[in-house]
């Protein structure tokens, strides 16, 4: 999850890597730096977002990442 937290304005929660950071990690952090600095970002977030566990969007793995 790589999400901005709508109730705290300039939080954003980038966290479940899988428990290998390194290599995730660094994309993870780039996708999350982006929206805090109004940065265009690499990859589209939707997939990242809190609100897909709340407004019952459909669940969409990534394919060639």
């Amino acid at each position: 999850m790589i999400s901005p937290v709508e109730k705290r304005p300039g939080l954003i929660v980038a966290t479940g890597v899988s428990g290998r950071c390194f290599g995730p990690g660094l994309g993870a952090g780039r996708l999350a730096a982006d929206p805090a600095t109004s940065g265009r970002p690499m990859v589209d977030p939707m997939a990242f977002q809190f609100s897909r566990f709340l407004d019952g969007s459909k669940f969409v793995p990534l394919t060639g990442v």
